[in-house]
């Protein structure tokens, strides 16, 4: 259609600048380029250059603001949970401290007593069984029976590799004595002499 005016128009000797600024003052107003922008069409044009400015801007924003306005909410948190204190709540909190400090290392103590005495029961190494401390006896006491556990069933390992490298192999059925779990190496190996086996 655009083809057939600009046909007509050259017949009659009319430049296309000149049809085109005809066609813009009467088509191209204010009112129907609103009107073109309100439309679904309009606003598929449009959305992504207004989305490409906002983000722009919400960018410089935060170049310009963030790190101020987040250096502000962390003070104001210091200042909520650590109030300016006074040499009396300097003194307090240092006190507190030092109770707390000397509270733990009591523990600590009492933990190792507890390892120490245990290992030397169970016949573990007492360098290894300090491994086991924690911070409180629960956890201490399963801790110190997964080593107990882990050096048991090395040495058994132990054992057996030995009478295997000596000629002895365990028959299948033949099961080591039912109290090798309390027995030490040297009770173990005395035992096993005892029967008649030297190696």
């Amino acid at each position: 259609m655009l083809e057939e005016i600009k046909n007509l128009l050259a017949e009659e000797g009319v430049e296309e600048e000149e049809i085109l600024e005809t066609i813009r003052g009467k088509f191209v107003t204010t009112e129907a380029v609103e009107g073109f922008l309100e439309s679904d069409d309009g606003k598929r044009l449009l959305q992504p250059r207004l989305d490409k400015y906002f983000t722009k801007g919400l960018k410089t924003w935060q170049e310009n603001n963030l790190d101020k306005e987040v250096q502000t909410r962390v003070d104001a948190k210091i200042k909520e949970l650590y109030p300016d204190e006074t040499p009396e709540g300097k003194k307090l909190r240092e006190l507190e401290q030092k109770i707390e400090e000397s509270e733990r290392r009591r523990i600590q103590s009492e933990l190792k007593s507890m390892v120490v005495a245990e290992a030397t029961e169970r016949n573990l190494p007492v360098d290894i069984a300090r491994f086991a401390i924690a911070g409180d006896e629960e956890t201490t006491r399963e801790n110190l029976a997964k080593i107990d556990a882990a050096f048991k069933t090395a040495v058994a390992e132990a054992v057996k590799g030995k009478f295997k490298e000596h000629g002895r192999d365990m028959e299948p059925g033949e099961k080591e004595p039912s109290d090798f779990s309390k027995m030490s190496m040297a009770e173990y190996v005395a035992r096993r002499e005892k029967e008649g086996i030297k190696k």
